[in-house]
């Protein structure tokens, strides 16, 4: 098997699990505003980002990858290319929409994305 993706696979049986996220609880800040709850990821979670960075496989144009598939397509079927703009996305978008890692790992579809990469090996 190529090694381009290996870092990944370690991960597979902990996202098959599509274990449950903890968050932290809703706050107040001392003027009265609430402060969101946040994920707190475990080292799985942060051991898996590390790795997707180190890899360097971040698809700058996601966006425009993933806007050409079509809704009904299942992430079992996507390309190499799509797989990884869609773990691009995942993580991009935990900086604006804390959370999406811990929906994309409970309703597992990091699972689906790393089992449906390994035919790219």
């Amino acid at each position: 098997m190529a090694k381009k993706y290996e870092s990944l696979f370690n991960y597979i049986d902990y996202f098959k699990e599509a274990p449950k996220v903890n968050w932290t609880p809703v706050k107040r800040d001392s003027k009265g505003n609430f402060i969101a709850s946040k994920p707190i990821y475990d080292e799985n979670v942060n051991g898996f980002l590390d790795e997707f960075y180190k890899i360097n496989r971040l698809v700058p144009n996601y966006v425009n990858v993933l806007s050409k598939i079509p809704l009904d397509k299942p992430i079992e079927c996507y390309t190499e290319i799509e797989l990884l703009s869609a773990l691009t996305k995942i993580v991009n978008n935990e900086k604006n929409l804390i959370g999406s890692i811990a929906k994309a790992s409970e309703n597992r579809n990091i699972y689906k994305i790393l089992i449906t990469l390994q035919r790219y090996c």
